[in-house]
């Protein structure tokens, strides 16, 4: 018995091997023994959960570390880009643009930041219903190629611009619609002067041809006045030819 033991000051290790001890009192181990389990198990779940944690801290920490890269980057590409850039909102107010784009207008940041679309001073009147419904069909999904966009300067001088739309996302929401434009004016002119200058040569082809396939000077002079129509806009036209040794003049066309 334990309480003899105890009585005698007698050590259970004493005693024969193979004794069995009655009444002997649990040890504080066995006593707290699912206490102690409980608690390691609570302590392991709790590193696991710190641990997530910090994995979690440190992948956000990265994340957005990269982030502020790409926006840094994005910025400076934005800032230093020889085409002239336009950010509008969902609500088609200017929330950014750059420098060229300020360029272009000739319109200080104050006047253009914060306005809305239909509100731009450089912006045809005539045009705005175009321009609201390539907004909306550019913000519904809808891939909008290239467009062309005259604007009156705030000189007062008229130019063409080239634009690309396309949309700016957050977190996969759509939140902003970007518009890269460049001027196309000289471009625009120098093609029209080329087309012309094709339209007169072969105007000048045909007058050739039809000298040819006539046979009397006047069906010459008439053919030539009727392609000649298509060069100079004139109301009245006449060929004359003038025979300087009889000094005599002869209508051979009129117009």
């Amino acid at each position: 018995d334990y309480d003899v033991l105890e009585q005698w000051d007698i050590e259970v290790s004493d005693l024969p091997e193979g004794s069995i001890v009655l009444n002997e009192p649990d040890s504080v181990l066995g006593e707290y023994r699912n206490v102690m389990i409980g608690g390691a198990a609570v302590l392991v779940a709790e590193s696991l959960i710190i641990g997530m944690l910090l994995v979690n801290v440190s992948r956000r920490r990265r994340y957005a570390r990269v982030l502020a890269e790409n926006e840094e980057r994005y910025r400076t590409l934005f800032e230093s880009s020889p085409e002239a850039i336009t950010v509008f909102d969902l609500e088609r107010r200017i929330i950014a643009h750059n420098p060229a784009s300020q360029a272009v207008s000739g319109y200080p940041s104050d006047v253009i930041l914060g306005t809305r679309l239909e509100d731009l001073p450089v912006l045809l009147p005539e045009k705005l219903a175009d321009y609201l419904e390539l907004f909306k069909r550019a913000l519904a999904g809808e891939l909008i190629d290239m467009i062309e966009v005259p604007i009156r300067r705030v000189d007062g001088e008229m130019i063409l611009l080239e634009g690309y739309p396309a949309l700016l996302k957050r977190n996969g929401e759509v939140y902003a619609m970007q518009l890269i434009t460049r001027d196309i004016t000289k471009r625009k002119q120098s093609e029209e002067m080329i087309q012309k200058y094709m339209r007169r040569l072969e105007i000048l082809r045909q007058i050739d041809h039809s000298i040819l396939i006539r046979e009397s000077p006047q069906a010459i002079a008439r053919a030539a006045l009727d392609e000649l129509r298509q060069l100079i806009d004139y109301q009245r036209a006449s060929v004359i030819v003038y025979d300087f040794d009889a000094r005599i003049s002869k209508l051979l066309a009129v117009y």
